[in-house]
């Protein structure tokens, strides 16, 4: 993100703002797919399953965390069943310079954003939202790249090292498509 992702926002922002237009730019990058676990001191094995985890809003920012980055585990939702995974936070730029409380209330009120339900998820709805999208184009790809139509030159040329990304983009889109007048929601 620091390497890459970081000097296309930058671009993005002259492109929309004009070149004076340089708003500072936090990152942070979520990750759940890790090994720890966060647990109450005290479990009361009477209570139900739910109940055995750590509470909605807790944080823990020392201790396990990162020595060189700003990092914070924040478990933002309560789990159905089972134990909680709590996402860990990992602060690569912040030009903000928020403090650490500052980036942690914003992260956590993000969790309340979903408009789905009406209680906090796991993840800051932008994120959440991006990742079911970013599943949805995936199995989108995918299934046009298993049909008759993905024969068309947008897909020839991707294993000759080329793509035409405008063909391409027609050729996905839902404009005219069986998929074009299905609602999709968050």
């Amino acid at each position: 993100a620091i390497q890459s992702e970081a000097p296309m926002l930058r671009m993005a922002f002259k492109e929309v703002g004009g070149p004076q237009y340089k708003p500072k730019l936090t990152v942070i990058v979520s990750q759940k797919r890790h090994n720890v676990r966060l647990i109450p001191e005290k479990v009361d094995p009477n209570d139900r399953a739910p109940d055995q985890n750590v509470p909605c809003g807790t944080i823990l920012d020392q201790y396990i965390v990162h020595p060189k980055y700003t990092e914070f585990y924040l478990n933002s939702h309560r789990a159905c069943q089972g134990s909680v995974k709590t996402p860990r936070y990992t602060v690569l730029i912040n030009e903000a310079k928020m403090s650490s409380d500052e980036l942690e209330g914003l992260t956590y009120a993000l969790c309340f954003d979903h408009q789905i339900v009406n209680m906090a998820i796991s993840l800051p709805a932008p994120v959440y939202i991006a990742d079911l999208w970013a599943t949805r184009g995936k199995n989108n790809y995918n299934c046009f790249t298993n049909s008759d139509e993905s024969s068309d030159s947008a897909f020839s040329t991707i294993s000759q090292g080329g793509t035409d990304f405008s063909d391409l983009s027609r050729q996905l889109a839902y404009a005219g498509k069986p998929l074009a007048k299905l609602r999709v929601n968050a």
